[in-house]
């Protein structure tokens, strides 16, 4: 994320912060999505936007659905995200009505889109494994 912008008084679309690492670890699409490279699971710089967005923008209201519907701007009146925090709040259509975050280590449980009844997923947790040992849904563990 680029910190000027915070302080410019342009009107910015998402991307105008976001996905502006100045050593992308990928190219960032039309939403923006944060593309500095992957600290490690529940690390301060922990990064799994790039497998979380490949269906583009409305891919965002999943994990943010606070603060924006559509992926291309801030939801009106929402105060999150422009307080700086990366504010997670779940769209429970996409993610389950029992979807939680918990910041501490940066994990979700009881999120749909990784099976009802998964195992906690930790973000930036780079393993295929460290999602996919467990059943997810219908889907049998992987070895």
């Amino acid at each position: 994320m680029i910190t000027d912008n915070w302080k410019n008084s342009a009107v910015l679309g998402c991307n105008g912060c976001h996905g502006s690492d100045p050593a992308p670890a990928f190219s960032s699409g039309a939403a923006g999505e944060p593309n500095y490279t992957n600290g490690g699971a529940g690390a301060a710089r922990a990064n799994s936007h790039q497998r979380h967005t490949t269906s583009g923008p409305s891919s965002c209201d999943a994990c943010h659905t606070g603060t924006t519907i559509s992926g291309a701007a801030i939801k009106s009146g929402s105060v999150l995200h422009t307080n700086r925090t990366p504010d997670v709040t779940f769209n429970p259509a996409k993610a389950g009505a029992g979807a939680t975050w918990t910041a501490a280590d940066k994990s979700c449980s009881n999120i749909a889109c990784h099976g009802n009844g998964s195992a906690p997923a930790q973000w930036g947790s780079t393993s295929c494994l460290g999602c996919h040992a467990v059943t997810q849904g219908s889907r049998a563990a992987i070895t």
